[in-house]
Parts: structure tokens; sequence; C-alpha cells
């Protein structure tokens, strides 16, 4: 991500580590979203946060709906390869809903459904 022509100016890579190091970034990003709506893409204006309009977000929820879950995502310019994304986001959120599901003894959820 840092190669792309948006980041060769530090200064935009350092807003984005910043607001990681200031643990702003991730209310920032997650809008309440439902469970099982997979994943979710939000490219630029889309973004609930005016610190994050410049950039693209695709998040999933993964875990078990009301007892663990969490959100995995990817930040990056809005020009990304996003089907690359897309793909890396939803498998690694199938992987760690099954280690949840496992880890609590309970069946994965399948989003699909």
């Amino acid at each position: 991500m840092l190669e792309q022509p948006e980041f060769h100016q530090n200064q935009r890579a350092q807003e984005i580590m910043q607001l990681l190091e200031q643990k702003k970034l991730s209310k920032m990003i997650v809008p309440p979203m439902p469970f099982n709506r997979g994943v979710q893409v939000y490219i630029g204006q889309e973004n609930a946060s005016a610190e994050i309009r410049d950039y693209s977000l695709i998040v999933s929820q993964y875990g078990i709906p009301d007892e663990a879950v969490g959100t995995i995502g990817v930040i990056g310019p809005t020009r990304m390869a996003y089907e690359r994304a897309l793909s890396a986001v939803s498998y690694l959120s199938l992987v760690m809903s099954t280690l949840v599901a496992e880890l609590y003894g309970k069946a994965p959820v399948d989003k699909d459904e």
C-alpha cells in the first residue's frame, strides 16, 4: 500500500500511522453494521469520518454473534486493487470466524445464509 503514488508523500502515510497509534482509526473506520453482512466496501466520500475520506475501506466482521465478534479490514488509496483486498478480507474473516467458533466449541456462522 505504501508504494502507491498517494503514499509517496510521507505526510499521507504518517496521517494514517498517527491515527493507528492514537487508536482513533478503529472508531472512525468501523461503522455500525449487522454481523452477517459479509464484506463491506466504503470508497472515499462514503466513509463516515472526514479524516479518512481520501481513502477506501474494506471491512468484514468475524466471530460468533452475541458472544465474540471482531472486525478485520484494509484501508488504502481509492485506487487500490479492490479484487485482491476483497478476497483477502473475506478469506481472513472466514478463517478468524472458524478459529473463534472452535475456541468456543460452536459451529462457524455462515455469512451467506
